[in-house]
């Protein structure tokens, strides 16, 4: 085997070389790509009676909703004349972005090598969700800036006032999540501060710190 993969024993040796070359060629293709990487592993047929490959697409460098993503496709040992691929998407990102795309590449291969186009499909969905995504993120890190902002000159006028007032008491609360990540619930700490008042700052990640002060 030219791939180095054990392609199930049970199929016809023009099948086998048909998909050796299909899986060599995806790989070929999708070498280094900027989106995705390409994972393919041959099933032992000892254990395995009907799939004979499975090719793993995970997104490449992507944002944080991203990063746990990956599809699955599993070439069963009559493909592609008498089976199509089995796809499990993964994640509900990748069902919304191409899930009828890729459903109407497997109804419409009829007997023919469908494996590029479906993982090409993937990799178009990655490449435009990182776009979006990371354009939102920069949205948002600009909405923040601007609540901070706001913030600030709120605090600062309160802290005006109380001078003009009497004493101010400063108190500090440091609140526990689970996890702070995305850049809405990032916005939304920051614009609910400055509704209540209140500074600080907050650690993002796992796990989510938020230090409140006011």
């Amino acid at each position: 085997v030219k791939t180095g993969l054990k392609i199930g024993l049970k199929m016809e040796e023009g099948a086998r070389e048909r998909l050796e070359d299909e899986v060599e060629a995806l790989l070929a293709i999708f070498e280094g790509h900027e989106d995705i990487f390409v994972e393919v592993a041959g099933l032992d047929p000892a254990l395995h009676d009907h799939a004979a490959v499975v090719v793993t697409v995970i997104p490449n460098d992507a944002p944080q909703e991203l990063q746990l993503a990956s599809t699955r496709v599993e070439l069963l040992s009559g493909y592609p004349e008498r089976t199509r691929p089995t796809v499990d998407l993964g994640c509900p990102f990748f069902v919304d972005r191409c899930g009828e795309e890729v459903a109407e590449i497997l109804e419409m291969s009829d007997g023919q090598e469908c494996l590029y186009q479906v993982v090409q499909c993937v990799a178009q969905a990655v490449s435009e969700g990182k776009s979006e995504l990371r354009e939102e993120e920069t949205l948002a890190r600009e909405e923040q800036l601007r609540l901070e902002r706001q913030l600030e000159q709120t605090l600062a006028d309160a802290n005006s006032k109380g001078k003009e007032g009497g004493e101010v008491v400063l108190g500090r609360r440091l609140c526990f999540s689970h996890h702070i990540i995305a850049p809405s619930k990032r916005s939304a700490v920051v614009g609910w501060a400055l509704e209540l008042k209140l500074g600080g700052c907050s650690k993002i990640g796992w796990p989510g710190l938020i230090a409140v002060e006011g």
